[in-house]
Parts: structure tokens; C-alpha cells; sequence
């Protein structure tokens, strides 16, 4: 299964608008978005996409997700996800940060990884990550990057 990547930013007027035109550009906005944990079945492969394309067929549709998000009124703020897949049917970990700034991002997905990779006693590949940041300009400001599974339908 293939798992893309995608990553957006967006300001508005509130809180839920940023958020809203953070999903449009990420590409993600007009779905019923259902978050997961942060494991990555067997024989899946995060693949970086940037932006999702979605369907008109798909509007309303439930499309499952890793997500790090974050609004903020005032500042920078970044989000990440980082993951790592064992080396033989490539299952795996995700986790999902945000904070002010794109280094502490990957110092805590780095972190964040490195600890579960301890608690499972297994053999890993190398560790990715993906990271998106903004700055507010008079407005809320919001910053996401999600890991998408599947659309599926009702």
C-alpha cells in the first residue's frame, strides 16, 4: 500500500478557517477526515507527495490519516512527520510533532522515533520526515502535514 505525504499551510480570519485552508492546500479539505495511530501496516511505502489530488467522486468521503497540525495567532510554527519501516516487510512507525520551529520538529521526531524504535527491539532503515512551517501575517496561521492511508466511502 502506497501512503502519500502530503503538506499544507493556510491562513483565515479564525482558527477553523486557517485549519480549512491549510487542508486545501495539502489537498485534503473536502474529506471526513478520520486520524490514526502512528503504525505503518506490513508492506506499505510513504511515498512524498506534496499535495493529494483529490477526487470530485470523492467529496465526503472518509479519508484516513496520520496528521501533525497547528494554529497559532501569532509567530512561526512547524509541523512533521517522521517514520521509520523495518528492513524485511517494511512495517513500520509514524509520529507526528509540532512547535515553533522546523529544527525542534525533526529533534523531536528524531527522539520520538529513537524511543520506539528501543521499546521494540527490531531492525529498522534509516529515519524520514517530512516538515512544513508558517508565519502568521495579522491572521491565524495554520501548518499541517499528514500521512494519508485510504479514501474510503459510507
Amino acid at each position: 500500500m502506497k501512503i502519500e505525504i502530503v503538506k499544507g499551510k493556510g491562513q483565515g480570519k479564525t482558527s477553523k478557517s486557517a485549519f480549512d485552508n491549510a487542508l486545501a492546500d495539502a489537498g485534503i479539505a473536502d474529506y471526513n477526515i478520520i486520524e490514526l495511530s502512528s503504525v505503518i501496516p506490513p508492506h506499505s511505502e510513504p511515498v512524498l507527495k506534496g499535495k493529494y489530488s483529490p477526487q470530485t467522486r470523492d467529496y465526503g468521503k472518509r479519508l484516513y490519516c496520520v496528521m501533525a497540525s497547528h494554529v497559532i495567532i501569532e509567530g512561526s510554527t512547524s509541523a512533521g512527520i517522521g517514520w521509520v519501516q523495518e528492513k524485511g516487510d517494511k512495517r513500520g512507525l509514524f509520529v507526528e510533532f509540532h512547535c515553533g520551529n522546523e529544527s525542534d520538529v525533526k529533534e523531536m521526531i528524531y527522539d520520538g522515533l529513537n524511543e520506539m524504535m528501543n521499546r521494540r527491539n527490531k531492525t529498522y532503515g534509516n529515519i524520514q520526515y517530512e516538515t512544513e512551517s508558517i508565519k502568521c501575517k495579522g491572521y491565524y496561521a495554520c501548518v499541517l502535514v499528514a500521512a494519508v492511508y485510504k479514501v474510503e466511502d459510507w
